[in-house]
């Protein structure tokens, strides 16, 4: 792993992350299609302004697992993104998602957080 980077299981898939330290509600980053946490790698640190960052490869791109079967449509990427943060224990978030990662977190945000 790199400098920032960390593994973590959820469900029996494991995820990567890039991470920065930080205090307060944690500021998550949702890369687009066809990306990766990587897409983000420059701007953790300073767009989270001292909180703790964590830009991560969702299921199927970046350095995390391509479990099959595995629903990738929105909505499931995004109940996988609460069941890692929980796994995770990381509590209250600010979400920021580029390009389809805005996708997956809208269709979740529109029935609440964690339904």
């Amino acid at each position: 792993l790199g400098e920032g980077e960390r593994d973590a299981v959820a469900d029996g898939v494991r995820w990567r992350s890039r991470e920065e330290p930080g205090r307060g509600d944690a500021v998550v980053y949702v890369h687009g299609l066809l990306s990766s946490s990587a897409s983000w790698k420059r701007v953790l640190g300073p767009a989270s302004a001292g909180h703790p960052a964590i830009a991560v490869d969702l299921p199927g791109f970046g350095f995390s697992d391509r479990p099959w079967p595995y629903d990738y449509t929105a909505g499931a990427q995004a109940l996988h993104l609460w069941q890692y943060l929980e796994a995770r224990g990381v509590g209250r978030v600010v979400l920021v998602g580029n390009s389809l990662g805005e996708r997956w977190l809208s269709s979740r945000r529109r029935r609440g957080p964690r339904t």
